[in-house]
């Protein structure tokens, strides 16, 4: 249906087919070149989660609502940003090609593959945002 193409394409919302039952969902938003922003949610056995982005000055705003007992690997798209950097809450957490575990609270590990910097997440909100790291500094109230 139009609806499940939404959700799993647009938003990024599907279950993990190794962990079925939405124990481990995958967020990979599709950022399409037209489109501003997309948001969607799904109920799963373990409550709502939800995805929603939007595209800024600076990159991406990416928004996920992770439901209790439930983990997401979430891949946010690299765009075309040389050096990107994510922060959480405002939290610098990948900076330099690495992932940076002290500052990252509920998110356990963080990769590049490909494209896309892939985030390992327990379950709660979390509030990313994407942006070149080229050419200056990024604020980051964790220093």
């Amino acid at each position: 249906s139009v609806g499940a193409w939404y959700y799993e394409a647009l938003a990024g919302l599907a279950p993990d087919e190794s962990e079925p039952g939405y124990r481990r969902i995958l967020v990979r938003p599709q950022v399409v070149r037209d489109l501003r922003w997309a948001s969607g949610s799904i109920q799963t056995p373990y409550g709502r989660a939800a995805s929603s982005w939007r595209r800024t000055d600076e990159g991406l705003r990416l928004e996920l609502e992770i439901p209790v007992g439930a983990e997401a690997r979430v891949y946010v798209p690299a765009l075309n940003l040389d050096d990107p950097v994510i922060l959480e809450s405002g939290k610098v957490i990948w900076r330099e090609g690495a992932f940076r575990p002290e500052a990252a609270e509920g998110v356990h590990a963080g990769r590049r593959e490909g494209r896309a910097i892939v985030l390992e997440t327990g379950s709660g909100i979390y509030r990313l945002e994407l942006r070149s790291g080229a050419g200056g500094e990024v604020g980051d109230s964790s220093q």
